[in-house]
Parts: C-alpha cells; sequence; structure tokens
C-alpha cells in the first residue's frame, strides 16, 4: 500500500510530507478505520472500493486507470531457497498458476464469487453486485502468465530510493527470476488449461 500511496499523492499534486501515513493493517482493516472515520482516506482494492462508494465515500484516485506498472501480488523467496528447494517453489507456482487459469475461466465465474464473498466476509446474496465487481476487476487486472514485471518493481524500487539512495542503483531484473513461469509456458501449461 505505501507504494500505492506514494502513486496516489503525486495524481493528487501532493508529497508525502503533506500528509501523515497511519498503519492500520489490511484491506479490511484499512476499509474498516475509512468508515469507522479513524482515517480521512485509505488505499482500498476492489470491491472495497465500491463498498465504500456504497456508503457514500468519495473515490480520489482510481490507480487501475493510471498508465503505471504496478506490482499486486508478488511472491518473494531467499536465494537460499531456490536453490535448496527448487522442487517446492516450482509446485508452488504451478499451483499459483492453476489458481490464476481457474479465476481467469468464465465457466467458474459462480465458484469464484462463492470463494470471494467467503474471504470478504460479505454474503453472495445481499452484496452480489458488489462481489462480482471486485471478481471482474481482478480478472481484467489478472494476467493470465504470471510473469514478474520488471517495470512494477522499478516503481517500488524509485519509491524506496527516497529513503535509501542506493535502491537507484539496482537493477530491477536481479530480484526476477521468471524460469519457473517460463517453463510451465514452455511446456504449454497455460493452453492445456485454456488461459482465457
Amino acid at each position: 500500500p505505501y507504494t500505492a500511496l506514494i502513486l496516489c499523492l503525486k495524481e493528487l499534486g501532493l508529497t508525502k510530507e503533506q500528509v501523515i501515513p497511519v498503519s492500520t493493517g489490511g484491506k479490511v482493516a484499512r476499509y474498516e478505520a475509512l468508515l469507522s472515520k479513524k482515517v480521512p482516506a485509505a488505499i482500498l482494492d476492489p470491491p472495497y472500493s465500491t463498498m465504500a462508494a456504497k456508503e457514500g465515500l468519495k473515490l480520489l484516485v482510481d490507480l487501475t486507470t493510471l498508465d503505471v506498472p504496478y506490482l499486486r501480488a508478488v511472491t518473494a523467496v531467499s536465494e537460499k531457497t531456490l536453490q535448496q528447494d527448487a522442487g517446492t517453489v516450482a509446485r508452488f507456482v504451478e499451483a499459483v498458476s492453476e489458481g490464476i487459469q481457474f479465476y481467469r475461466n468464465p465457466a467458474n465465474k459462480e465458484e469464484g464469487l462463492k470463494i470471494l464473498a467467503k474471504y470478504l466476509r460479505v454474503s453472495l446474496d445481499k452484496q452480489r453486485a458488489v462481489v462480482e465487481e471486485g471478481y471482474d476487476t481482478y480478472r481484467d487486472m489478472t494476467m493470465k502468465k504470471p510473469y514478474p514485471d520488471p517495470a512494477g518493481l522499478q516503481i517500488i524500487l524509485e519509491t524506496i530510493a527516497e529513503s535509501n539512495p542506493k535502491a537507484k542503483s539496482v537493477n530491477p531484473a536481479s530480484f526476477i527470476d521468471a524460469s519457473f513461469v517460463e517453463r510451465l509456458d514452455k511446456q504449454g501449461f497455460f493452453e492445456a488449461k485454456g488461459s482465457q
């Protein structure tokens, strides 16, 4: 959320010195803090942004409409783990990739909505439109093939460089190992799973 905060501030013409960031916790905690007026603004993902709008709150910045590469989901492991337990990492990447293909497949939408409603802690019967908007938004944002994006990592490094100048000289590619996704791609995994 910090990088998203910096991107939002830039879009609003503000600097981080003009605001006081407050750590409230995860997505649910940020949403609840905003509703209870413990914070004046919060970084919200769909469907929380939709739920907030239904409560009469105003959207200030929609990051999905900006042409900015942004890492939404990242999996990080140590170099040691990559070397000593590559098999587990490969199985993990395959499982995540299979989950992505399940999510992106229109035939699985109803099941996906049920799962999303469960984790949002909302009733699908009562808030179907909100859950569906969140589902559709994430489906559109989720890459068919989960290759890491160096440009998205560069934005994070630029944010870090504001407090640690050493980050300016770091090559984002040095943090990325796309070999596990590449291996699945070469094996035809994504086509076999019916990537949509």
